[in-house]
């Protein structure tokens, strides 16, 4: 109860925060990724902006500026903060990559999203989810990760699984 005690390190203060960046990641002090996926939200919006300001240049730069820029800063850490945010939040990341699918190929805003993403075959963000998880057992499945952390997938039984097939 009360103000939370101040802890000295030598002779500086540690000051207590709400929230911090951590290889590129925002982490809250109860390890939730709202935080994070808010600012990825928020830096998403800002660059399909830019993309659309942009709508001059022809649409196989825009389209590869989206995939190779803006789409790769959004997928940074998919993996981690995918399966463990609000499901609202993940579903606004979702809609503005429709957006810039309806950017890109200056598409009504009429048009069904699941339409959108067909026109030029993207694949949706939970997609890319589903297949960075899969990416992650397959390096467990041949030891392409550190012990530890294959030691942990082992124990989720995803390699019981496998030698029953």
């Amino acid at each position: 109860m009360g103000p939370i005690a101040a802890v000295l390190l030598v002779d500086s203060s540690i000051k207590w925060v709400t929230k911090a960046h951590v290889l590129g990641l925002t982490v809250d002090p109860k390890l939730r990724w709202d935080a994070h996926v808010m600012d990825v939200k928020k830096c998403f919006a800002t660059k399909l902006d830019r993309l659309k300001r942009s709508k001059f240049l022809p649409k196989s730069v825009l389209r590869d500026f989206y995939f190779k820029v803006i789409l790769p800063s959004v997928k940074y850490g998919l993996v981690l903060w995918g399966v463990c945010c609000d499901s609202n939040l993940f579903d606004s990341i979702e809609r503005l990559h429709f957006r810039a699918s309806r950017i890109i190929f200056n598409l009504p805003r009429a048009i069904p999203s699941k339409e959108v993403l067909a026109y030029d075959r993207w694949p949706t963000i939970f997609l890319y989810h589903k297949i960075d998880i899969f990416k992650i057992f397959l390096k467990a499945q041949n030891d392409g990760l550190p012990n530890l952390l294959s030691n942990n997938i082992y124990i989720l039984g995803f390699h019981q699984s496998c030698d029953q097939k």
